[in-house]
């Protein structure tokens, strides 16, 4: 279960990053936040995570370094009359390591190993799978396709024998690579427009409730600094708080609690001319308590947590494939 577990505990943090959709000018100079994107254009996204998690039981000090890099392309099928897009989302690139101290796991799909671990299987299977959504102007996914053959290429590479635990490996990856997580994901790189024309120095807030992974509430500040040359520079400022409507994950007969508080900060460079982050770099910690329980013979169980991390995220524009 902690292989799984690791793995969510990264994607939770990877997809805390944000992206800033379509700057437009307009009257007075305003700038108008949406997407703008052209059909058959194509893009390759970046997202780079580094973190370091400090677990305590008893005694006992559990430190965990870990990267995980992932990137996609995304081309852009069609734009429909209300300003929807259809897009297709391919998966280039997994690359993870993880550093327990005495035990260290590495994995590249651009350089793969002659052996895999048999806890990177199911991430190295991501690579070249495919998932087509719709999404509207404001960010919104209406659509999303091919999240159940994903989710059957990653069971078969896992190669678990028929038994309990299997189910339970098996239930807790549907979840966390279901539709609603990955929608979850995709929306909080593109679901926080302001209401209204920004100029510069005016901000906003947005707010957003995460149940895949680590349950969390995200809270956001956004401030408009400054355009240049149609670029735009954002600062971000967030709260990392309690999901109110569930902080806990079932895995099995076992309940994790959550009880988590920290912030994010950081920047966002943006392309006016298609709303895409050029380059996006956060900085994030959070620290709280893990609660354990429903494992058989057992009292539950309450240890302290802590995390730093960075996430950097770009996007370039590629030639058509």
């Amino acid at each position: 279960m902690k292989k799984i577990s690791f793995i969510i505990m990264a994607l939770s943090l990877v997809v805390v990053t944000g992206s800033v959709a379509r700057g437009e000018k307009s009257s007075g100079d305003k700038l108008v936040l949406r997407l703008n994107l052209e059909p058959n254009a194509n893009y390759l996204s970046t997202t780079d995570m580094n973190q370091s998690v400090t677990q305590k039981f008893g005694d006992k000090e559990q430190n965990m370094n870990q990267e995980l890099l992932m990137t996609w392309q995304y081309d852009v099928l069609s734009k429909d009359s209300s300003g929807g897009y259809g897009i297709r989302l391919t998966y280039k690139r997994v690359k993870t390591s993880q550093d327990f101290g005495q035990r260290k796991l590495n994995y590249d799909s651009d350089d793969p190993p002659t052996s895999l671990d048999p806890s990177m299987k199911a991430m190295a299977s991501l690579v070249g799978d495919q998932l087509t959504m719709r999404i509207s102007p404001g960010g919104k996914v209406t659509e999303l396709e091919g999240i159940s053959q994903m989710q059957e290429k990653m069971i078969e590479a896992m190669e678990i024998p028929d038994s309990v635990q299997r189910n339970v490996y098996l239930n807790d990856l549907k979840k966390q690579f279901g539709e609603d997580a990955i929608r979850q994901s995709i929306e909080q790189m593109t679901d926080f427009y302001p209401s209204k024309s920004m100029r510069i120095g005016d901000t906003w807030k947005t707010g957003m409730d995460r149940s895949a992974g680590m349950p969390m509430r995200i809270e956001s500040n956004y401030t408009l600094i400054s355009r240049t040359d149609g670029v735009d520079s954002i600062d971000v400022s967030s709260q990392i708080k309690n999901n109110p409507e569930s902080n806990s994950v079932n895995m099995g007969n076992m309940t994790m609690t959550y009880d988590i508080d920290g912030d994010q900060t950081g920047s966002i460079l943006v392309d006016e001319s298609t709303g895409l982050p050029i380059e996006s770099n956060l900085s994030l910690n959070f620290a709280g308590n893990i609660k354990m329980s429903g494992v058989p013979n057992q009292d539950a169980q309450t240890w302290p947590i802590s995390a730093t991390g960075t996430v950097n995220v770009t996007f370039e524009k590629i030639a058509s494939q």
